[in-house]
């Protein structure tokens, strides 16, 4: 419970007016100093938050950060050129789904929804869900499926880059 209590306080913490945070990583900002992660970074080296840095593209830098928001998550950070985040995406276990809807909801207000019915090869049938937000200067998306959710949260910049529009293209 404590966990789902610091996951709360987290992703409602906003440094300022008009930047959109989520919990210590603010979009257009440098990232926070975190530890650099142990060999082993999951909950059982600790189930502290850490940072694992590698090189996507020569002045292009990205961040799993371990541990964050819960034991054993991950979440992805970009940074262009700028050295500023210009990206965060992340998936998570259905525990917490419903949560970070609400929480979502809190922070950014009253989102554009849609859903999508899926079927697959066995019949199985499931409804998906997209909640976004347009902020100025930032894209923020969460998605409700069958086995979890994923956020991600970017800039102009980063959708914009022709670098990303092709492996964003590869997921789909």
């Amino acid at each position: 419970m404590k966990i789902a209590a610091a996951f709360v306080i987290l992703m409602l913490a906003t440094l300022a007016v008009g930047q959109t945070s989520i919990g210590p990583f603010t979009i257009d900002a440098p990232p926070p100093n975190l530890p650099q992660c142990k060999p082993a970074p999951n909950a059982s080296s600790g189930g502290e938050v850490c940072t694992e840095w590698s090189s996507v593209t020569p002045g292009e830098r990205t961040a799993s950060i371990w541990n964050f928001p819960y034991p054993d998550a991950c979440l992805q950070i970009d940074l262009m050129d700028v050295g500023t985040i210009q990206h965060i995406e992340g998936t998570f276990e259905d525990a917490y789904c419903v949560q970070m809807s609400s929480d979502l909801r809190k922070k950014f207000g009253v989102p554009m929804v849609q859903r999508f019915n899926r079927q697959n090869a066995f019949g199985a049938r499931w409804t998906e869900t997209s909640l976004r937000w347009n902020r100025k200067g930032v894209h923020v998306e969460f998605y409700l499926g069958a086995d979890g959710c994923a956020l991600e949260v970017q800039t102009p910049r980063y959708y914009n880059d022709p670098r990303n529009r092709v492996a964003e293209a590869a997921h789909f």
